[in-house]
C-alpha cells in the first residue's frame, strides 16, 4: 500500500483509498476500504480502477459536507474519477 488518501465522514466512518501495486490483472491499481468509527473494516475491500488497464497511480479523494464522495487517479496518461453516494454506492459509469 502506498499513497494513501483518507477522509471522515460526518458520522465518524471513514473513507480510505491507496495505491495497491497488485491492483488488478494488469499492473498497479486503485483499492479503498470504508471503515467505522472505530476503525473496523465496513465490507470489503474494493478496487476502484477494475475498468481500465495499465497500471493505475496516484489516487486523491474528496468528500462535500453531505459524505458524498469522489475517487481520481492517474492511468497512463489519462484522469480518471468515481463518484459516490455516503453509503459508497457508485454515482455514474467509469470513467468520466
Amino acid at each position: 500500500m502506498s499513497l494513501a488518501r483518507g477522509s471522515l465522514f460526518p458520522d465518524g466512518r471513514k473513507i480510505v483509498v491507496w495505491e495497491a501495486m497488485t491492483g488488478d490483472e494488469v499492473g498497479a491499481g486503485i483499492k479503498g476500504q470504508m471503515l467505522d468509527s472505530g476503525n473496523a473494516p465496513l465490507g470489503p475491500e474494493i478496487s476502484l480502477s477494475s475498468m481500465t488497464g495499465g497500471d493505475q497511480k496516484y489516487p486523491d479523494l474528496h468528500m462535500d459536507p453531505t459524505g458524498r464522495f469522489a475517487v481520481a487517479w492517474i492511468g497512463g496518461t489519462e484522469v480518471y474519477a468515481q463518484r459516490f453516494t455516503a453509503d459508497g454506492t457508485a454515482i455514474g459509469t467509469m470513467p468520466w
